[in-house]
């Protein structure tokens, strides 16, 4: 009966696994036969689940062969589920950050600044009860009645 192999190889044969190396190259690397690492991806994918298993071997080689940190991973799956629940479809994720951005960019807006214009328009928006869609009429008719207001201070000098 052979040696019961150490847990801290079988953990280090699942993660070269996972990461999309092939059985006879883990094989070498640890030492093992390639029965023994076939066999130790067997007990650990019954453990966990045979589908499951694949789909995590699926997705980790799917983001090495992208260029795909797992923390990008979550960063990109958070940002998702924020657009989701602001009713923006998966299929319009792209234009809808393209397009806040080349409008942002056309009047200047740096991108790190569109979060805190925004929370400032909104402000305005609410202390001064126009509604938001109204904001740029509003500011034209502000500018029309101080250009008049000028005129009239330029006519009593």
């Amino acid at each position: 009966m052979p040696a019961r192999l150490p847990d801290n190889i079988k953990s280090l044969v699942i993660q070269q696994w996972l990461k999309g190396k092939p059985r006879n190259d883990i094989a070498a690397e640890n030492g093992l036969s390639d029965g023994a690492v076939t066999n130790i991806v067997n007990e650990w994918k019954h453990n966990l689940g045979f589908s499951l298993a694949d789909d995590l071997r699926e997705l980790a080689v799917t983001m090495k062969r992208v260029g795909v940190t797992a923390s990008q991973c979550a960063l990109g799956s958070r940002v998702a589920m924020i657009m989701l629940n602001m009713g923006i479809k998966e299929d319009d994720f792209e234009s809808y950050i393209l397009d806040i951005y080349n409008r942002c960019k056309n009047v200047g807006l740096p991108p790190e600044n569109i979060a805190s214009n925004l929370k400032d328009l909104v402000e305005f928006s609410t202390t001064t009860g126009v509604p938001f869609s109204q904001i740029p009429n509003y500011v034209k008719q502000k500018v029309d009645e101080k250009e008049k207001l000028e005129k009239e201070v330029k006519r009593n000098t």
